[in-house]
């Protein structure tokens, strides 16, 4: 069973004066939430759910997670070459099994079970190996994809952590309009799998952030998004299907690194080569 860590963090009503009515106190509001709410709130499962060596947002909906967020650097790198064995799947125990993917949904389904959070990227133990094998950090993604062009990104973010102080990589499934019907209106299609219904992604998107850290934290925040269509792509490199973080941003309903400076923001394969 994979070591979990969960924080979970309570919903407070601090200031909402723009939806409060002038001659509500803040008592009445509480009062109200606390009516509504009286029997829990509604639990979609998306809070942040941390691992040993990774930490994603589920989607009990799609049977996937919606992200999940690594930090590479060169000591877990190093620690890397321990030889691990591989680990069986499992299954998250704090959530519900007709919310999780199995080994029943998977098998003669035609999809690989793809990792979110590259097994490669916790080799420094049994443990920490074993919770990328969890269901939550796995989406149903093409067997030639998943060996070849998506191999070939991870290994890419690996050699980064070679030369960068640290990389932060935040990766996910996307499902995008890929088909249009005759009068050109756009739609998004795609399979499910299992008797879960496990959601197959039609892209999958990776945000790599890498920095070599100063004391006056004006140094360049190196960064690059790609969005790859979960399909067989004949050994193309993952540099053609580079995209802009905002257009990312803006198709996946996700704000990545909000704290960052933009400012400071340079164009990952602009400064380095993106091939590997």
């Amino acid at each position: 069973m994979p070591r979990i860590h969960y924080i979970v963090s309570a919903s407070i009503i601090t200031s909402a004066s723009w939806m409060i009515h002038k001659t509500e106190t803040s008592d009445e509001v509480s009062n109200l939430y606390k009516n509504m709410f009286k029997y829990g709130e509604v639990d979609s499962g998306k809070k942040i759910r941390y691992y040993d060596n990774f930490c994603l947002s589920y989607n009990q909906q799609t049977r996937t997670p919606s992200w999940v967020s690594e930090h590479l650097n060169l000591k877990g790198i190093k620690q890397k070459k321990r030889k691990v064995t591989r680990s069986n799947f499992t299954k998250d125990p704090e959530i519900k099994d007709m919310f999780l993917g199995s080994d029943f949904d998977y098998s003669n389904s035609g999809w690989s079970r793809g990792h979110m959070a590259a097994a490669s990227n916790s080799k420094m133990d049994k443990q920490s190996l074993k919770s990328t094998f969890c269901y939550t950090n796995i989406v149903p993604q093409d067997f030639e994809n998943n060996s070849q062009i998506w191999n070939k990104l991870e290994k890419y973010c690996n050699s980064l952590a070679r030369k960068y102080k640290n990389v932060r990589l935040v990766t996910g499934p996307l499902w995008l309009p890929t088909c249009k019907d005759e009068n050109g209106q756009s739609f998004v299609k795609y399979q499910v799998i299992g008797e879960n219904n496990i959601h197959v992604p039609t892209h999958l998107f990776k945000v790599i952030l890498a920095e070599n850290e100063s004391k006056n934290e004006d140094h360049d925040l190196i960064i690059g998004a790609f969005v790859i269509p979960n399909i067989p792509l004949n050994g193309k490199d993952f540099k053609l299907y580079e995209e802009r973080l905002e257009r990312l941003e803006e198709i996946s309903g996700l704000k990545f690194f909000p704290n960052a400076n933009k400012n400071r923001f340079k164009n990952l394969c602009s400064v380095e080569t993106c091939k590997f």
